[in-house]
């Protein structure tokens, strides 16, 4: 079947005179993303293509809307016919085709997520879905297939509301649409930059919102209606400026700077420019404009769509992480996909050429029977697998302040830590209530059970936590409540950066001396914890750290392709950040009991960590749900000799 590459579609109506520099464009925008998602050096900004593109929808679809409704031409379902005709179909290919890997690939937990993520990207939730459990620059990101399509959740999102928002100022204020225009995006890029400055500090929050990234299709719309309303002047200069700009934001601009903020300006002006300013009679766009540049550009959408998927099951299959060159090789076969997918799926579709696809009508229907096919296969799929959270316990909705779940009448024992101590929580209660015991809980994840210490993202734009008042907050009420014992464990290797830095600061710092080192700040926050919960006539019990599972991830996959029986932990790290935090208690006379985590997995200095074809922690450094119960015996029973020796504690 041909396809004329020259004849209109239904996604570019008259109203729109083609320019292959928006293509050319397109092309600028996605060999870096696709480059940056690859992990090619010098691309660290290549995921500001995404902001090209935001920029470059917002242009031609205002530019679209605009000029339907100024002929009186704008129909909402031909524009949502429209939509569906160019987002839909390469998507659902996509994803059928990507299924079948990641169920042959994939773990469980993972399958679990990914038939959720169906369900988010069919729905246009993707953004949401992400926001809740994922930070886009995080190497785990790497695995996910469908974790892109945020970006066309945020542009539906967005779409569901701009057309009528534009039909309505079209017929309330005509004369004054593009002071509106200009009005509301100037506004929505200041309340994102408010956000970041003194709101929400959380980065996937920000980085997927539609609300935060609306300002950059805006600022696209701004450009046409200023295009429109200065005439055709054309300025090779400034098309050139913001070339530069965007070449110096794929190369100065990386994952360290918060997006959407004033850094997203660079790249939403540089690409403002070039539409503004860009006609074939100025040379940076003619440039754009070559064949062979805004040829990829028209397969942009497609190798979008690809490449992520590509890189994803690429390292999900591998065992070992797959070099760069390889990774990249794969990434960049997107393309030729691209071109086939563009060549039998999307143009067809979008010009008609297939029966099915000629009316609006079964436009509609078959969008909805592919969403409801693929949204109801998904959704069967997830009640037949394992919810990763099925292989943790969790007490987390138990902490002191809330529900006091496993509370008697004569409680006499506090449990303080964070998710190390929520892994076994529940087992604990449980465990204890049956001999009679109740059990108050103060549990916050990633918040070391430590006074005097400040805990802190783990990169430079991660937000603070409010970890030192919680901890202030459960000290005074284990001193108004007058418990007899309290339990103490956190993830103390992790915090302290015992075996050397990972993070761009420190986790933890001290708050009476910043500059202390991480581990000294763990060693003593803990002589200082325990020293004032002595001196209220409190008996401590140490829960110290058990071995992990190093590289986890590996680790998985060699038992999964059985490249291996066993798995060990890492009984060295263990061993010697328990040793530091004894001597340190031990060093300031300091009278507790340690439960120790060593001799939980371990026989000498072996530590297997696989039982019964399943690992004993379920993601390499928290206790599986299997493994709980054990653990919380244990720890019961070193608590009841604990409360049932007359005298005091000695030092260990």
């Amino acid at each position: 079947m041909a396809v004329s590459l020259n004849q209109r579609t239904p996604s570019h109506p008259a109203a729109i005179r083609y320019r292959s520099d928006i293509d050319g464009l397109r092309a600028l925008a996605i060999i870096p993303v696709i480059l940056f998602h690859a992990g090619l050096p010098g691309f660290g900004g290549g995921f500001i293509g995404v902001d090209i593109f935001f920029v470059i929808s917002g242009f031609l679809i205002f530019g679209i809307i605009d000029s339907e409704i100024g002929q009186g031409k704008f129909s909402i379902l031909g524009f949502y016919e429209r939509r569906c005709r160019r987002i839909l179909p390469a998507l659902y290919l996509v994803i059928v085709c990507t299924l079948p890997f990641v169920v042959t690939w994939t773990f469980p937990f993972e399958l679990h997520e990914y038939l959720r993520s169906i369900q988010a990207a069919v729905t246009f939730r993707s953004n949401f879905f992400f926001s809740k459990n994922t930070e886009y620059f995080s190497p785990i990101s790497d695995e996910k297939p469908l974790l892109h399509t945020w970006s066309l959740s945020v542009e539906e999102q967005f779409y569901l509301i701009f057309p009528i928002l534009l039909f309505i100022t079209w017929k309330l204020c005509k004369k004054h649409r593009i002071t509106a225009i200009v009005a509301g995006a100037l506004l929505m890029f200041l309340v994102t930059e408010a956000t970041v400055l003194f709101g929400d500090k959380n980065p996937s929050k920000l980085f997927f919102s539609t609300p935060y990234r609306s300002f950059e299709l805006l600022f696209g719309a701004v450009a046409f209606a200023l295009r429109q309303k200065m005439g055709d002047r054309y300025v090779s200069a400034l098309s050139l400026l913001g070339l530069i700009m965007l070449f110096l934001s794929f190369v100065l601009l990386s994952e360290d700077h918060p997006f959407p903020s004033h850094f997203t300006l660079a790249p939403v002006m540089g690409t403002a420019l070039v539409l503004l300013f860009g006609s074939p009679v100025t040379w940076p766009c003619r440039a754009l404009g070559h064949p062979s540049i805004s040829f990829i550009g028209k397969l942009s959408y497609g190798a979008y769509l690809w490449h992520v998927p590509l890189i994803a099951l690429l390292k999900t299959r591998s065992v070992d992480t797959p070099s760069v060159f390889v990774t990249t090789i794969v990434a960049l076969s997107s393309l030729p996909l691209a071109y086939i997918s563009w060549r039998f799926v999307e143009m067809p579709i979008r010009l008609g050429s297939y029966s099915a696809f000629r009316s609006r009508a079964c436009v509609f229907a078959l969008s909805i029977l592919g969403a409801a096919s693929l949204f109801l296969a998904s959704w069967v799929g997830t009640t037949f697998i394992p919810d990763p959270k099925d292989q943790r316990e969790t007490a987390d909705g138990c902490s002191f302040d809330q529900e006091n779940c496993f509370k008697l009448p004569s409680t006499r024992i506090f449990f303080w830590g964070d998710s190390y101590a929520d892994a076994f929580a529940s087992s604990l209660g449980r465990v204890l209530n049956a001999r009679g015991e109740g059990l108050e809980l103060s549990i916050r994840h990633g918040c070391p059970s430590l006074l005097g210490v400040q805990r802190n993202g783990t990169s430079l734009r991660a937000s603070d936590t409010d970890c030192t008042q919680h901890n202030n907050k459960t000290f005074e009420y284990i001193k108004q409540n007058k418990f007899k014992v309290v339990i103490l464990t956190s993830n103390y290797a992790w915090y302290g950066d015992f075996i050397g830095p990972r993070w761009e600061r420190p986790l933890v710092t001290a708050l009476d001396d910043p500059t202390r080192p991480p581990a000294d700040v763990i060693t003593l926050g803990l002589q200082q914890t325990v020293a004032r919960l002595r001196k209220i006539g409190i008996r401590i019990v140490v829960v110290t750290p058990h071995p992990n599972i190093p590289n986890f991830a590996v680790a998985q996959k060699e038992i999964k392709y059985d490249l291996k029986s066993q798995i060990y932990g890492d009984y060295a790290s263990a061993s010697y950040v328990r040793s530091r935090l004894i001597r340190s208690l031990d060093e300031a006379g300091l009278p507790f009991d340690e439960v120790n985590g060593l001799d939980w997995f371990c026989d000498g200095s072996s530590c297997p960590m696989v039982r019964g074809g399943e690992f004993a922690l379920f993601d390499g450094s928290h206790l599986s749900k299997a493994t709980a119960p054990t653990i919380a015996d244990k720890v019961a029973a070193e608590v009841e000799r604990v409360l049932s020796r007359e005298a005091p504690q000695t030092t260990k």
